[in-house]
């Protein structure tokens, strides 16, 4: 037997039992002959092609890929996309339908949709426990809008607005505008109409405006041009200086009664007086 024919036979015999261990019918390829699953009602591969009708789209054949270890797609000798417990994509991830309004990427929870998020930097959910956005990292997170940063979150979890440097909770460099604030303080000066309180005579008042230009305990204007004002700690300020100035007017109409009675007294014994001469 001349080697050309022991190479020939060898080769029949490889096809054969590569042809063996394969499956390939008009809408099933599969390595695995008998190594099956089902699905949404059908027998289908554990490793193959199965083409058939769903549930998703009745009427139009679909292709079922299977594998266990995953599937890697190449082009040009190099894998671009693969799907395993999570999706790798070697390149830029492009959505390019030819539909544009069909240009976004949906999520399902046990075939329900739960969120998509489009082209148009829409994301949105069902509800709020459906989808959400969750981003881990210690860089500042930046929103842009035509080109312009809009708002920042920082690391430390500071919020900006208008300002890419936010030192506190929540800065923005801009007006705010709201249907109603609350606000949540402590210490709230009912105090000082307890009998205890000692209340500053207005002698002493003058004295400390003439000297500082600005009432006690009011922070000056450079200081609230520097460094701003708190709007709790300055309403209490506020409301202070009010039920101080209401005290104030009760002591004086007691003055003015007090006056008045005297005034009354005298006007009585000045009338006495004419009389009598």
């Amino acid at each position: 037997m001349t080697l050309k024919v022991k190479m020939l036979l060898l080769l029949l015999l490889c096809c054969n039992t590569l042809i063996r261990s394969q499956t390939v019918t008009a809408n099933m390829i599969t390595a695995l002959p008998g190594d099956n699953f089902t699905y949404d009602g059908e027998i289908t591969p554990h490793y193959g092609i199965y083409w058939t009708g769903d549930s998703w789209r009745p009427g139009a054949y679909t292709a079922w890929i299977s594998s266990y270890g995953g599937i890697k797609f190449f082009t040009s000798e190099e894998r671009k996309f693969s799907i395993q417990d999570i999706i790798e994509a070697s390149t830029p991830f492009v959505i390019n339908p030819a539909n544009a309004e069909k240009n976004y990427i949906k999520f399902k929870n046990n075939g329900t949709d739960i969120g998509i998020v489009g082209s148009n930097g829409s994301i949105y959910g069902n509800s709020a426990t459906d989808f959400g956005i969750y981003v881990y990292g210690y860089n500042n997170l930046d929103f842009s809008t035509n080109g312009t940063r809009r708002m920042t979150i920082t690391g430390s979890g500071n919020i900006g607005i208008g300002t890419p440097s936010p030192d506190e909770k929540l800065s923005v460099n801009g007006k705010i505008r709201a249907k109603e604030v609350k606000v949540e303080a402590t210490g709230w000066p009912d105090y000082v109409f307890a009998p205890s309180y000692k209340l500053m005579p207005l002698q002493e008042v003058e004295k400390f405006v003439q000297v500082n230009n600005h009432l006690p305990g009011v922070p000056p204007a450079k200081q609230v041009e520097k460094e701003g004002l708190e709007l709790a700690s300055n309403q209490m300020m506020l409301l202070k200086k009010i039920e101080e100035l209401t005290l104030y007017i009760i002591e004086q109409e007691k003055v003015n009664d007090q006056q008045a009675a005297e005034i009354r007294a005298l006007q009585r014994q000045l009338k006495k007086t004419i009389l009598k001469n």
